[in-house]
């Protein structure tokens, strides 16, 4: 007994003194290193649900949860994720792995609390149902069909009247360019004769070789012309010369 009386009056002393040490934290807890990986947030608003962070977690300390969503139109969803803090090594993958950077790594490292759900990190967000393909019935098919089917002959037959419009103007017009062509190869011809004698005349005169001759621009355009009409002439005498040919075989097919 004699030996604990000197402790007893200390601790009787220390009952009117200030305590020694403070209460933590006094003020501000002080900041946490840069790059520190501490408790995880997460902005729902950029998630596009994915589910990268669930596979690249080793610990598995997220959920993801879906249910309708209430007073939405059919196949909405509500999609909600949980974090447990108290699962998570702070490795930092889900961060890095998250496209839309939905998910960061805080400052924050004064986790405490008195419950499971303290140490929660929770986002939900809404996932609309994709529009739905309207439904025909037989008949609205076929009446599809059948509209289908006469705008297509209707286009053929406004085709086929143009073309047969065309067709006399063509014709007319290839007439008059085939005269044409004939005027300007004579005018060739004549140019180039004039053009032929002149260099000729001179080289003889001057005791040296003639030079070829020039054309103008429209000589040239002339002869360009003229070659074009011959072989439109050729082309058009053999289609005739094989349709007279095919004529004279079923003449004598028919007469056999």
């Amino acid at each position: 007994m004699a030996n604990i009386v000197p402790y007893l009056g200390t601790a009787l002393s220390n009952l009117f003194r200030k305590p020694s040490t403070e209460s933590f934290p006094a003020g501000e807890p002080p900041k946490a290193q840069p790059n520190y990986r501490g408790r995880i947030s997460y902005d729902a608003s950029k998630c596009v649900n994915c589910g990268m962070c669930m596979r690249v977690c080793a610990p598995q300390c997220m959920t993801r949860t879906q249910k309708p969503l209430e007073g939405g139109e059919p196949g909405d969803l509500e999609i909600t994720f949980t974090f447990d803090m108290t699962s998570c090594t702070f490795c930092g993958l889900c961060s890095d792995f998250c496209a839309r950077k939905a998910i960061t790594l805080t400052d924050d490292y004064m986790m405490t609390g008195t419950t499971a759900e303290d140490f929660l990190v929770t986002g939900s967000f809404v996932k609309k149902a994709p529009p739905v393909k309207p439904k025909f019935t037989p008949e609205q098919l076929a009446a599809m069909k059948a509209a289908a089917e006469a705008k297509k002959a209707g286009g053929a037959a406004a085709a086929g009247q143009a073309a047969g419009t065309a067709a006399p103007q063509t014709a007319g017009a290839a007439q008059a360019s085939a005269d044409t062509a004939g005027t300007a190869n004579a005018a060739a011809a004549e140019t180039t004769a004039a053009g032929a004698t002149a260099p000729a005349a001179a080289g003889t005169v001057s005791g040296k070789a003639p030079n070829a001759p020039k054309f103008t621009p429209e000589q040239i355009e002339a002869m360009r012309a003229a070659t074009l009409a011959k072989r439109a002439a050729a082309a058009k005498a053999k289609a005739e010369a094989e349709a007279a040919a095919g004529a004279g075989e079923n003449a004598e097919t028919e007469t056999k």
